[in-house]
């Protein structure tokens, strides 16, 4: 039996405030359901709240709903009539220059314009003219906010709000650039947000002394030479901040062509203190992934070249796995080969094992990049760190374990399909073995894999006469028999180093890096690059060891090939400028001398970003990680696109004494723009010197001694200048004397 309900609401509706929706039935099969068993059906299913006003069946709004579902289980049809609750107007004014406050509602739903129900919650904007701002407010909920924006829950009454401006507290801000970019915004990339006005203005105005973030946007290749209006205006960063004058203000970012190849900067798409953006990055093609191994953040993020314009690089996917191991530190190591993306996830305790997570594009939709699968070493053991270290090269992927086998470390080998589609099955189980004592410690702390040959890093090795020196060892996919992955090579550094930190591969050429070495100074650093048939056929001799800049220049801290071109990081732990990726030629200088091509920084770094913590490349395109840029260490990473060092040379022509500079026939050589010439062009030289001037000699042509006024110049491989002297006429002097007579 339902519950009657309280004789109190069993009045007529002129004595009750709110009328309910009720409910009329339709009884098609004649069963004499009545208005009371319909209220008890809706009962039965917990929904109390049936009333009786003037003898009929009333429900509840919000409750109806379910009651009719119930209904119709009995055939029986259920019309749903709604009354109009009680409406309340809402009047809302202001005093000053300006609008009245908008409301997010024109009204209720059930309610004419400008009628509310109690309890309706409203959100008001307050709009000043040009230079007033709020001041004040009342009938909110909160009179004393400050702010154009402000709430009002709705009495059970007619109600008034109003909003006061006053003069002369808001002041327009404009923002401009120079050279090829966009006008700055006012991001704040700290706290992720825009800030677009004052608090109390309108939108592009703002209180005196208000401080402004400011973003600076320039096109790729560009970056800020200077700002104007800022309160750095010799800064060179895209990020800038403004101290807002009590008037009327501009700003302006003056943007410059970049001479290193710098191309973009990749921020992630969801900044987190500690998160270390770019402590690894890989490229495969117009891909690039960047890992964010902090202790918040244990994601990947994936850009695309191209997205909104030529060489813009976008991010198009995070990547977070799906199912991350207990305490794991996912993205420290990342790799990417054509479509398949390979992040790593150690643990940091050495109580839970690691797993690599398998990305694959358009994996879960077009351009989706989904997971596939999860993959935990084979012989699984808490605290392997299987996942420190990870390469992918086609259908291969090397994981690197370092405390497996009690902290020898190892190397697994997986090749994709291997029992079944996108399985991944192991193929090796990879060890290096002292080729004396057997010994090994930390072995795949880091490594490098390209077609057949796999290089991996052994923090040290304890044989007597190499005592704690590290080692790399070199791997070949066919040695000892099919997929044996057998040992062909091992090379050892110094006895105080890392040698191998950094290991990279390019065909018959591999480059290791040893960021501590202490050749030209505590932590200088160097790069040591191996050849193929350097002192014999598969002999792996060194060709050339690069030398760091001095103390703490950290020279290969990490090391990529692409080809004949290496780039090498030198992240300066000196923390005197933010560090460096140093682009070397294998020809540069001599065969086999690798030297440098150019330098590439950060336009926006300081000393302790350790620019050059990770690199990567693929062809001419280079990205390199800066871990610890920013106060709060978010990191960031830079794209650049190495130049092709240009073959045209600039020839300058310029005269001493009175005439004019000699011209140059041709005026360029055929590729090259006017005014430069390419090695090995002859140019002919024609001086002009003004009447009675003669030539003298010349200097920087085929023929200084020459005093005609045609001369060549045969082209050198550098850019050049020729200088033609002129000579004064000699001077002549005649008097003629008449005797006079006497």
């Amino acid at each position: 039996m339902h519950r009657r309900p309280p004789a109190a609401l069993c009045h007529t509706t002129r004595q009750f405030t709110q009328i309910y929706s009720h409910i009329s039935i339709h009884d098609p099969g004649h069963r004499g359901i009545s208005y009371s068993r319909a209220i008890l059906i809706c009962q039965l299913a917990r929904w109390q709240g049936a009333i009786c006003i003037e003898g009929k069946a009333i429900i509840a709004v919000g409750q109806v709903f379910l009651c009719a579902i119930l209904l119709s289980v009995f055939s029986l049809k259920a019309t749903i009539a709604y009354a109009v609750e009680a409406c309340y107007s809402l009047t809302l004014g202001h005093s000053g220059l300006g609008t009245d406050p908008i409301p997010s509602l024109s009204n209720s739903p059930i309610c004419t314009q400008g009628n509310y129900v109690a309890d309706e919650g409203i959100h008001l904007v307050a709009v000043p003219d040009p230079g007033w701002g709020q001041s004040g407010w009342t009938g909110t909920n909160k009179d004393n906010r400050i702010g154009t924006e402000n709430r009002l829950t709705m009495p059970a009454a007619n109600h008034a709000v109003s909003v006061t401006y006053s003069a002369n507290l808001c002041f327009p801000l404009t923002l401009g650039h120079s050279g090829s970019g966009a006008d700055p915004s006012t991001w704040d990339p700290i706290r992720h947000l825009w800030h677009d006005k004052s608090l109390i203005c309108r939108l592009g105005e703002y209180s005196g002394a208000d401080i402004i973030n400011v973003t600076a946007a320039p096109d790729p290749r560009w970056t800020v030479d200077s700002w104007t209006g800022t309160d750095d205006d010799t800064s060179s960063s895209p990020e800038n901040v403004i101290t807002m004058p009590e008037s009327e203000y501009s700003v302006t970012v003056a943007y410059t062509e970049s001479t290193d190849g710098f191309v973009s900067k990749l921020i992630t798409s969801s900044p987190t203190p500690g998160g270390f953006f770019g402590m690894s990055v890989a490229i495969s093609s117009d891909t690039v992934v960047v890992g964010s191994p902090g202790e918040y953040a244990l994601t990947a993020d994936v850009f695309e070249r191209n997205q909104d314009g030529p060489d813009r690089w976008g991010m198009v996917k995070n990547l977070v796995p799906a199912e991350p191991v207990t305490g794991g530190s996912s993205a420290r190591a990342v790799s990417i080969s054509g479509d398949t993306i390979a992040i790593g996830e150690r643990p940091n305790t050495l109580g839970e094992p690691g797993a690599v997570h398998i990305f694959e594009r358009n994996h879960g939709g077009p351009a989706n990049w989904g997971v596939i699968r999860k993959i935990q070493a084979p012989e699984e053991a808490e605290g392997d760190w299987f996942g420190e270290s990870v390469a992918i090269d086609g259908s291969t992927l090397a994981v690197g374990a370092p405390f497996d086998a009690d902290g020898q470390g190892v190397i697994w080998i997986f090749e994709r399909d291997l029992g079944g589609p996108d399985n991944w099955g192991m193929v090796k189980k990879v060890l290096t073995w002292d080729l004396d004592t057997g010994d090994q410690n930390l072995f795949g702390l880091s490594l490098a894999i390209e077609g057949d040959l796999l290089v991996g890093y052994n923090f040290s090795d304890s044989s007597p006469d190499e005592e704690m020196n590290p080692h790399v060892a070199f791997f070949e996919r066919n040695h000892g028999g099919v997929n044996n992955w057998g040992q062909v090579k091992k090379v050892v550094g110094a006895a105080i180093g890392e040698f191998g930190n950094g290991l990279t591969v390019s065909v018959d050429t591999v480059a290791v890096g040893d960021r501590s070495d202490g050749a030209t100074g505590i932590n200088s650093g160097s790069v040591s690059i191996y050849r193929r048939d350097a002192g014999g056929v598969d002999n792996w001799g060194l060709v050339r060891k690069l030398l760091g800049a001095g103390s703490q220049d950290r020279l290969g801290a990490s090391v990529a090939l692409s080809s004949d071109i290496l780039v090498a990081g030198a992240t300066d732990t000196s923390f005197a400028t933010p560090g460096q990726a140093r682009v070397f030629s294998r020809d540069q200088g001599g065969a086999d001398n690798w030297g440098v091509l150019t330098t590439l920084s950060p336009y926006d770094g300081s000393g302790g970003d350790l620019f050059g913590w990770a690199t990567d490349m693929d062809g001419a395109t280079v990205v390199v990680g800066t871990p610890y840029i920013g106060e709060w260490d978010f990191g960031s990473a830079y794209i650049f696109e190495l130049r092709p060092a240009s073959p045209c040379h600039s020839l300058v022509l310029s005269h001493t004494g009175s005439g004019a500079d000699p011209v140059a026939s041709p005026l360029a050589s055929p590729d090259c723009s006017a005014g430069l010439f390419e090695e090995g062009e002859v140019v002919t030289l024609t001086a002009n010197p003004d009447p009675d001037w003669t030539v003298g000699s010349w200097s920087g042509s085929d023929n200084d001694s020459s005093t005609s006024t045609v001369n060549t110049v045969n082209m050198p491989d550098v850019d050049h200048a020729v200088t033609v002297n002129y000579s004064a006429p000699d001077l002549i002097f005649s008097h003629s004397f008449e005797q006079e007579d006497n």
